[in-house]
């Protein structure tokens, strides 16, 4: 009766080891339906509400803390019980659940498991007799089957959906995806209000020669454009020269050092600009190699 007790015993082994691979693997599906969602609701939010320091602090904790616990509750903890660490579904569990699957196993599953505890109690012969008639009859059905892994494909469609939302925005509006990832991770910097039009320098580089003026040109895209342009350096504000409805110059006189500047409208701000400013080239001393004919 051991030998038929101990197969009966790896069958329901294996089906508990499915049973937490299957919650592993659903598991799997769910933490990346529910982070992707939850970072691109977080993203979006940050990039239109232009939260302040404390509050986008607060969304960056909520998100750290609520990843922690989706990776906890729906990976760690199978991945854990995979390998029988804590507490695991028992045998008798593993009876109900085979039961639901199998209906005519369920009571003689469960029968020879309280009848082997009389009988490693009270070691009666004619309980093992009857273990061992029951253990033929359930032998032959295979509990593992009730655990179908297929089943999960039908959560994939769920993850398709912040996937695909991601996708699309980065599409139609990276910046959106970058801008507010940037927001949230440094949760802690100030951002200035995100315009309804972008600032566009158009030089090659912010590179002025030491002691000559720099022409710096701006153009504007978007569908609302502001009337003027400001350029602010060193404390001050200063406004720039309109060359059409979108293009703007402004010229540094005479530049004696670098510049950090940026650009004001209305009330929105641009990002921080450099203006590098390199020493006038000066030739010292020159070298001349001179090739004469063969016939001088």
């Amino acid at each position: 009766m051991n030998a038929s007790y101990q197969i009966l015993v790896a069958k329901l082994d294996e089906f508990i080891r499915k049973y937490y691979k299957n919650l592993l693997l659903r598991g799997l599906l769910y933490a990346s339906t529910l982070g992707l969602s939850f970072y691109i609701s977080l993203v979006v939010a940050a990039y239109y509400g232009n939260f302040n320091i404390p509050l986008r602090t607060t969304l960056f904790y909520l998100f750290v803390v609520g990843n922690l616990y989706i990776l906890t509750r729906f990976i760690a903890m199978p991945l854990l019980k995979l390998y029988r660490i804590g507490e695991v579904l028992n045998y008798e569990d593993a009876a109900v659940i085979i039961g639901k699957h199998f209906g005519e196993v369920q009571d003689k599953l469960l029968n020879v498991l309280q009848l082997k505890k009389q009988a490693d109690s009270t070691s009666v012969s004619l309980l093992e007799a009857s273990i061992e008639q029951k253990i033929k009859d359930i032998r032959p059905v295979p509990f593992a089957v009730a655990i179908n892994l297929a089943e999960n494909r039908k959560y994939i469609r769920f993850l398709l959906i912040p996937v695909f939302a991601i996708l699309f925005i980065w599409w139609v509006r990276p910046a959106l995806i970058g801008q507010g990832t940037k927001q949230i991770l440094h949760y802690n910097t100030h951002f200035a209000k995100m315009a309804p039009f972008q600032f566009v320098v158009e030089n090659k580089n912010l590179n002025a020669i030491e002691q000559k003026d720099f022409t710096l040109k701006l153009k504007l895209t978007g569908n609302e454009v502001p009337e003027n342009i400001y350029i602010v350096y060193e404390g001050s504000k200063f406004k720039m020269d309109k060359q059409s409805a979108i293009a703007f110059e402004y010229t540094f006189r005479n530049v004696q050092h670098d510049v950090n500047f940026s650009f004001a409208a209305a009330e929105y701000e641009s990002d921080d600009y450099k203006l590098r400013v390199f020493p006038d080239p000066v030739l010292v001393n020159f070298d001349v190699k001179l090739q004469y004919p063969a016939y001088t």
